[in-house]
């Protein structure tokens, strides 16, 4: 009998050392886990900002402006946040358009290459992530 008393403590401390084990490796599991979950949250607040920024750049700024504003000098001004903003405007001549057998040539045609874009600032990059710009090409 004295072997089997003997046996049975023995059990008990490996059974011990295996749970604490155990409990380590669950513990390192739920902190990858914990990581990678802070990740996706700061990658999805960028997300939403930046999306945000877009709608602000379409509907605030070029709905209440315009393109041919932008493109004749007037500033964009910024965006909520202080973020300041540059607008870019290419105007071309497109030539020898045909019409009904009419050649013309359109002067100034506004819109071929226009770009509104936050500038990067310490502001934008913290508010946007990455460079803190966002660009809407038209």
């Amino acid at each position: 009998m004295p072997p089997t008393s003997i046996d049975h403590q023995r059990q008990r401390g490996d059974i011990l050392i295996e749970a604490m084990i155990g409990a380590l490796l669950v513990s390192v599991m739920f902190a990858a886990l914990s990581y990678a979950l802070s990740r996706t949250l700061v990658s999805q607040g960028y997300a939403n900002a930046q999306s945000i920024a877009l709608l602000d750049l379409r509907n605030d700024i070029l709905q209440s402006k315009g393109i041919n504003a932008l493109c004749g000098g007037e500033s964009p001004g910024s965006l909520r946040g202080n973020l300041s903003l540059s607008a870019q405007c290419t105007t071309a001549d497109i030539a020898d358009v045909g019409i009904a057998g009419q050649q013309i040539t359109i002067t100034g045609f506004v819109g071929r290459n226009f770009s509104l874009s936050t500038t990067s600032t310490s502001a934008s990059q913290s508010r946007l992530g990455q460079d803190g710009v966002v660009i809407v090409d038209y």
